[in-house]
C-alpha cells in the first residue's frame, strides 16, 4: 500500500472511533448548547491545524525561484490575491460565500482524490460537491444558520432542502462512478466515503467539517505536497503559533467567546484558498 492508502485506512479507522466515542457520550455531544466546547475545538482545529497545510505555500514560494525579486513578486500577488479574497468578503459576504463553497468543490476533489490515475472528473467534483455540502443532509437547519452568521442573508427552507437533494443525489453517483471506473483500491475510497457519511450523522455540522478538513483533507494535501517533518514542520509552526495566539487574544483569559467570532475563520479559509489554488499559475506567470 502506497502511502496515500495508508491514510485512507487509517482515516477509515479514526472515524470509526470517532462514532464509536460520540455514541459513549451522545449526551455531551448532542448537548442543549450547540455552541459549547467541542464546537470551540473544532473551529479552534480548522484555524490552525486545518488551515495551516497551506502554509506550505511559503516553502513553494521560497523554491520557486533562484531570484529574490521574483519570489517577492510571487508573494506579493500570493498576498494580494488573500486580500481581494478577504475584501470581497467584508464588502459582500454572500459573494464571498458563494465563492469559497464554488472553489471547495474543485479543490478538495482534486486534492483529496489526486492519488488514483485517470480518475474521471465528474467523480472528482462529485466527491468535491459531495463533503462540501454533507452535513446539510443530516443537519440543513444547523448549516443555514451558519450560513446566516456568516453572511446576515437567511437561507430558505427550500433551497437548502433543494442543496440537501444534490447533495445526497452527488454522493450516489460518486458510488457508481467509483464502482464502474474499476481505479485502484475502490473499495477503501468507497469506505472512505462512507466514513464521511455516517459521522456526518452524528456530529454538529462544524464538529464534522474540522475530522474531515484536519483529519483527511490537510494530511492528504500534505502527502501530495511531499510533506517532509524536518524542516517543513517549521513552516506548519511558523503558520500556526500565531494562529493561535490571535484565537487566545479573541477569547481571552476566561474563555468566553461569541461563536461568530471564530466563525472568521472560514472569510480566512476562501482568502487563502483563492491563492492557494492559483499558486501554481502565479509562479508560471513570473518565472515565464
Amino acid at each position: 500500500m502506497n502511502i496515500v492508502t495508508i491514510h485512507r485506512v487509517l482515516f477509515i479507522i479514526f472515524a470509526f472511533v470517532v462514532f464509536v466515542f460520540n455514541q459513549l457520550n451522545i449526551a455531551l455531544t448532542h448537548s442543549s448548547n450547540p455552541y459549547g466546547l467541542p464546537v470551540l475545538l473544532a473551529l479552534i482545529a480548522i484555524g490552525t491545524i486545518g488551515i495551516s497545510h497551506g502554509a506550505l505555500d511559503g516553502k513553494i514560494i521560497w523554491e520557486s525561484s533562484n531570484d529574490i525579486f521574483r519570489k517577492l513578486r510571487i508573494y506579493s500577488l500570493y498576498l494580494l490575491l488573500s486580500f481581494l479574497g478577504a475584501l470581497l468578503w467584508y464588502l459582500y459576504p454572500l459573494v464571498g460565500l458563494s465563492i469559497l463553497l464554488f472553489i471547495s468543490v474543485i479543490h478538495f476533489g482534486n486534492s483529496d482524490l489526486y492519488d488514483p490515475k485517470g480518475m474521471k472528473d465528474i467523480t472528482k467534483k462529485t466527491w468535491g460537491f459531495s463533503v462540501t455540502f454533507m452535513p446539510t443532509l443530516f443537519y440543513k437547519s444547523d448549516v443555514a444558520d451558519i450560513f446566516m452568521k456568516l453572511t446576515g442573508y437567511m437561507f430558505s427552507e427550500t433551497l437548502m432542502t433543494l442543496i440537501q437533494f444534490i447533495t445526497a443525489l452527488t454522493i450516489a453517483i460518486f458510488f457508481l462512478n467509483v464502482m464502474n471506473e474499476k481505479i485502484t483500491n475502490s473499495k477503501i475510497i468507497i469506505l472512505e466515503m462512507v466514513s464521511l457519511v455516517v459521522i456526518a450523522a452524528y456530529l454538529h455540522p462544524i464538529e464534522w467539517f474540522a475530522i474531515y478538513f484536519c483529519g483527511l483533507h490537510g494530511i492528504r494535501a500534505l502527502i501530495n505536497g511531499g510533506f517532509k517533518v524536518f524542516p517543513d514542520i517549521l513552516w506548519l509552526m511558523a503558520f500556526t503559533l500565531p494562529v493561535i495566539f490571535a484565537v487566545y487574544m479573541i477569547l481571552g483569559e476566561t474563555g468566553a467567546f461569541i461563536i461568530t467570532d471564530l466563525l472568521v475563520v472560514f472569510p480566512i479559509l476562501a482568502s487563502l484558498t483563492i491563492a492557494h489554488m492559483l499558486l501554481r499559475k502565479i509562479i508560471k506567470i513570473i518565472n515565464g
